[in-house]
């Protein structure tokens, strides 16, 4: 039973699962339209394992766009209806003709519009100030999951959070990977006021230690 999608790459997931293979971002309600599981036989299967959880996202947004119902299976595979597997066919011709154009010309069309807009209303990237807020958080984490009881260190990493959470991504850091540390800090932070136990906070503080730590 398909009960609910990453909110980022589209991919839908059953009821046991709480985060995206793919993308690591807890799971939404699945948005409609969706094609039910069942008439296997009336079903065309797309393998897009090789597309990255951007393009899948896009492509998800397309879908939707043309009303097409579609469900993701695992491998990463796009499943819709026989009628429309010719109207699925075309759209993902259009999207890889755009990725190869985009590429040629060293954009993407899409952060870059998105980039000109924030620069006209003076909201960029997250900046300087977003990345001395990634430090601090990775610092307080790799303290906190060692000494999950003390409060100071408990605040240094709660200032910190607050500050990633209110921040657009800093100047080339992939979105999806952004979303990715303002989820973990928010869960660290959760473990933190909710006195949820050591054990807890330093699990989710491991956790977050551990994804900051290529980009810090």
């Amino acid at each position: 039973m398909i009960a609910a999608c990453c909110p980022w790459c589209g991919a839908e997931y059953g009821v046991t699962d709480l985060r995206c293979w793919d993308c690591k971002l807890s799971l939404v309600d699945r948005p409609e339209p969706s094609l039910a599981e069942g008439a296997d036989d009336d079903d065309v299967g797309f393998e897009l394992e090789e597309w990255s959880a951007g393009e899948r996202g896009r492509l998800s947004a397309g879908l939707r766009e043309r009303g097409i119902a579609f469900r993701w299976e695992p491998g990463l595979t796009l499943v819709v209806g026989l009628a429309d597997e010719d109207l699925v066919d075309a759209l993902l011709d259009d999207m890889e003709s755009d990725d190869r154009a985009s590429q040629l010309r060293g954009v993407d069309d899409d952060f870059d519009d998105d980039d000109e807009e924030d620069d006209e209303d003076g909201e960029g990237d997250g900046g300087e100030v977003a990345h001395a807020a990634m430090g601090d958080l990775f610092v307080a984490a790799d303290r906190l999951m060692q000494r999950p009881d003390d409060g100071r260190i408990a605040e240094q990493l709660v200032a910190a959070t607050l500050i990633v959470q209110e921040s657009r991504a800093p100047y080339g850091f992939e979105p999806v990977a952004w979303l990715q540390i303002r989820e973990l800090a928010t869960a660290a932070l959760e473990a933190v006021e909710s006195d949820a136990g050591d054990e807890s906070v330093s699990r989710e503080a491991r956790t977050l230690r551990d994804a900051l730590r290529p980009y810090v």
